[in-house]
């Protein structure tokens, strides 16, 4: 995980604790699987590989949220 943390953080994004719309969300989707995605209002948005699309997703994400990551304007 050390190692995606630090892509995100080289990307320009901030580490911050609490989460709120427009945030990139790091989850462990399974063991040793990786996932990104969107954080919205309504939920997530993420790359789905049942679906073979991008969906959002009402409410808390289903899996293990290991960091959240902003854009500072």
């Amino acid at each position: 995980m050390a190692a995606v943390s630090t892509l995100i953080e080289t990307a320009g994004l901030v580490h911050v604790d609490e989460q709120a719309p427009g945030d990139v969300m790091l989850m462990r989707a399974g063991p040793a699987q990786l996932h990104l995605a969107i954080r919205t209002r309504r939920g997530i948005v993420h790359a789905d590989a049942a679906l073979r699309r991008v969906v959002e997703r009402p409410g808390a994400p289903e899996w293990e949220v290991l960091g959240l990551w902003r854009r500072l304007f």
